[in-house]
């Protein structure tokens, strides 16, 4: 595994209550890595949060081609 720390390259995306933050991916196997924060207000009106790590399988991209559309 070779993962490369994208932290402070990438853009935390707010989503409802919770927010994704971008952490890195792993160039030997097609993963993406995000942390997952979460806000929410529980019985009583006490402020909650909850954490969690993401990882997804990202397709390879696969390269169209050119020289399809000259033939």
């Amino acid at each position: 595994m070779s993962f490369v720390c994208t932290a402070r390259d990438s853009q935390p995306q707010l989503i409802g209550d919770s927010v994704v933050v971008p952490i890195g991916y792993d160039d030997a196997e097609p993963k993406s890595y995000s942390l997952l924060i979460a806000f929410d207000t529980m019985a009583g009106g006490e402020p909650s949060s909850s954490f969690a790590s993401l990882s997804k399988t990202m397709k390879p991209i696969r390269k169209p081609d050119i020289g399809a559309a000259w033939r």
